[in-house]
């Protein structure tokens, strides 16, 4: 699984019994992945939680490869040779 810096910090407080401050967002996504449960008192680790806790390195942020356009005088892309980025 995929996770980001700042979720296995999350995973990674959460562990050390910590409180941590995760968005709504986070909270969802981490939830539905079945890291974590949401309840009243807050976010509490499954057991997969504390595995990925220990083991996840996070994701190498991807890059998009664009190729060299020429530009303008004023540093844009000129028109009719602007291209949409092939991931």
């Amino acid at each position: 699984m995929r996770l980001g810096l700042n979720e296995i910090e999350i995973l990674r407080s959460l562990a050390r019994g910590e409180a941590s401050t995760a968005d709504s967002g986070q909270r969802l996504r981490l939830e539905m992945l079945g890291l974590v449960t949401d309840r009243t008192k807050g976010l509490t680790l499954t057991a997969a939680g504390r595995v990925a806790a220990e083991t996840a390195t996070p994701i190498a942020h991807e890059t998009i490869d664009r190729p060299e356009r020429p530009l303008d005088s004023a540093g844009r892309r000129r028109m009719g040779q602007r291209a949409i980025p092939q991931a």
